[in-house]
């Protein structure tokens, strides 16, 4: 079963990558976006964050690690996983 992990906040990222398989998704939201200067590629190909929280703390990412997607695409993200899980 492949799952989307919804990480708010990069304090808790580490136990949250505990659980990330290969077919998993992991989407940052929220200050969780601090980490996507990490390069998570290895755990899982879907890596993912909101690109409104990336643009509200001026962070910028490298498109080849993750793909910034806006809150309608985040909708469409849930809907084509088979589960959703809120790392809080």
């Amino acid at each position: 079963m492949n799952t989307l992990f919804i990480v708010n906040s990069s304090k808790n990222i580490d136990s949250c990558l505990e659980a990330v398989g290969s077919n998993d998704g992991l989407l940052l939201i929220e200050d969780a976006v601090y980490t996507a200067t990490r390069d998570l590629k290895a755990l899982t190909n879907q890596c993912y964050v909101l690109k409104e929280d990336l643009t509200a703390r001026g962070i910028k990412v490298t498109e080849d690690m993750w793909q910034e997607i806006s809150y309608s695409q985040f909708v469409k993200k849930i809907l084509v996983f088979e589960k959703s899980i809120s790392w809080l």
